[in-house]
């Protein structure tokens, strides 16, 4: 119905709290929640600002619960840009992600680049199976460094959608 309350708040304790990370860096704080995704059973959230995505293997039935995985981390209470370099498994202002199908897209903003896990990850840190956007993992320049756009290059990914068997990038 229209102005229906929701039932479950993810990142504060309560509906009333606005605090960013409240009660510090965690599994159940956010900094700049940009895209989040669901997919059942899954919840996944693009932490922006920590440079993470949060994966729950269950969408939250309770208000504050903590996130079963971290992507672009290698735990919940690390917040490092490109933590170790950029790599298969870093990220820089990560700002949508998507599951389909046991695919895995996570929009690198500020590494211009989506990164494909071809499988969902099962562990903390897991590294990307394809970098599209850039010719490795370890490239991050704007449209690779030319000055304009091409085919194969990307200038601050936003959004990501799938359908028919194609994948469209927003790109900035």
């Amino acid at each position: 119905a229209n102005n229906a309350s929701a039932d479950v708040v993810v990142g504060q304790p309560d509906f009333t709290s606005d605090t960013v990370n409240n009660g510090g860096l965690s599994a159940h704080s956010l900094y700049y929640p940009h895209g989040v995704w669901a997919e059942s059973p899954r919840l996944f959230i693009a932490d922006t600002y920590n440079q993470r995505v949060l994966m729950f293997n269950a969408i939250p039935s309770t208000n504050f619960a903590d996130a079963d995985l971290v992507q672009g981390q290698p735990d919940f209470v690390s917040n490092v840009i490109n933590n170790g370099g950029v790599s298969a498994r870093s990220l820089q202002y990560p700002h949508f992600v998507k599951s389909e199908g046991g695919l895995l897209f996570i929009a690198d903003n500020d590494n211009q680049r989506v990164k494909l896990y071809t499988s969902l990850p099962a562990a903390n840190f897991a590294d990307a199976d394809v970098v599209i956007g850039q010719p490795d993992f370890t490239s991050n320049q704007v449209n690779q460094g030319n000055l304009l756009p091409a085919a194969n290059t990307l200038n601050y990914p936003k959004g990501i959608y799938s359908g028919g068997g194609r994948l469209m990038i927003s790109d900035n």
